[in-house]
């Protein structure tokens, strides 16, 4: 929205808050004068402290009663009070992608009872929140409502609600991301310890979180939902670009339905094997239910060419295709996980748990019920299998063949 002759006035005072350097502080310390000049630099100085204080309130005052002031006007009042590390004050935000929010070392941003309304826009590139080559960053809460429904262009998959990139030590700590044109969370350019707890992203495009390269990041608690519109359309997706890899990356304790692509996928494209690796990847008790499966064979959780994985004590219900498909990777450990109620597609192999040329695999304690296709499906597999409960499952219990897979101890 263009500026109206008669807000140049409001124009004025945006431009001398965003052009400003960071707050001064009032003096700890007094330089040696005598008392009287002393006090009155006491007070002149407080004074200025007071007035950029209540320029930058003024400034809010502003942009929430003038629709006058363009949304370049209110994305940049946003940076500015991300670089001078002050506290947003709650409100409705519309931020230009195109620019986008960056967010400075050693910042912690609390975003409770903010939200973000993201400007439809053309790119199929962008990041709306940008944690670019940073380090001690902490987002608290917030929320950020994408454009994907408003979209003005068909390509392109990466309009990211948070994108991570470069980073050390970085935590967002329940914030929702609604709608975005890519992922709700995106974490590449071999980022270290970061740590996503209690996010919501509900609704996105191509991702809920895409983990691209890095090592040490944990996924707590998180709720990635619904979805839809262009592959992979999984809840949680670990998959390194050539040249990447992933390792020690952890997802607990998540919330995870209604993804059209599946629950949680992580492995290396066939075209990248020994150029990009997935190591150390552990998925343990999250819920996982009524999500589909676009592309048979596929897998709630979709281990592919990775190396020492613990899928351990999940929960599958309800899903589309096989519950724990394991393909081509070595030294994994499935154990004590609930896959039932799994709908079968016209993928011949479907099952509970599906193990297709991989080596060093241990299956063991797992409960695989009431699923319209195998319990346990082997195919040129080197694996420990045992203790598994299997009932009920209409195309029968287990496929095991004599080869070459080492099995024991199945029972109903």
């Amino acid at each position: 929205m263009k500026s109206k002759p008669h807000d140049h006035q409001q124009r004025n005072l945006l431009t001398e808050v965003r052009d400003s350097g960071p707050l001064d502080l009032p003096p700890k310390r007094l330089s040696n004068r005598n008392p009287r000049s002393r006090t009155d630099d006491l007070r002149s100085r407080t004074s200025r402290w007071k007035l950029k204080r209540l320029q930058t309130a003024l400034a809010f005052f502003y942009l929430l009663l003038s629709p006058a002031l363009s949304i370049a006007d209110e994305t940049a009042l946003l940076q500015h009070y991300l670089t001078n590390r002050v506290k947003i004050p709650a409100g409705t935000y519309t931020v230009d992608p195109n620019t986008g929010l960056w967010i400075p070392s050693n910042s912690t941003v609390d975003l409770r009872n903010v939200v973000i309304n993201v400007l439809p826009t053309h790119e199929p590139l962008y990041g709306v929140i940008n944690v670019y080559a940073s380090t001690n960053v902490t987002i608290i809460k917030g929320v950020v409502n994408g454009e994907r429904h408003f979209h003005e262009g068909e390509s392109g998959e990466w309009g990211m609600g948070i994108m991570i990139l470069h980073s050390h030590n970085i935590n967002v700590l329940g914030t929702t991301i609604y709608d975005c044109w890519g992922d709700g969370i995106y974490i590449s350019g071999f980022s270290t310890d970061i740590t996503i707890t209690s996010a919501t992203c509900d609704g996105n495009r191509r991702q809920g979180i895409s983990v691209i390269s890095g090592s040490n990041i944990l996924i707590r608690s998180c709720t990635c939902s619904n979805t839809s519109g262009t592959l992979p359309s999984c809840g949680i997706n670990i998959e390194p670009n050539r040249g990447d890899s992933v390792s020690n990356c952890t997802i607990s304790d998540c919330t995870i339905f209604n993804n059209a692509g599946g629950g949680i996928q992580a492995g290396v494209s066939n075209a990248d094997i020994g150029e990009s690796f997935v190591r150390g990847t552990r998925i343990y008790s999250n819920r996982i239910f009524n999500n589909g499966c676009i592309n048979p064979p596929h897998s709630t959780i979709h281990i592919s060419n990775c190396e020492n994985t613990q899928v351990l004590r999940n929960i599958l219900r309800n899903n589309t295709g096989t519950g724990i498909g394991l393909f081509d990777s070595t030294n994994t450990v499935i154990h004590s996980n609930i896959a039932k109620e799994m709908k079968s597609t016209s993928n011949m192999s479907d099952a509970g748990i599906l193990l297709s040329f991989d080596n060093q695999t241990a299956v063991y304690n797992n409960r695989i019920t009431d699923n319209q296709g195998w319990g346990i499906f082997v195919w040129h597999s080197n694996s420990f299998i045992g203790k598994n409960t299997l009932a009920r499952n209409l195309k029968g219990n287990t496929n095991i063949p004599s080869q070459p897979a080492k099995n024991q101890e199945l029972k109903e």
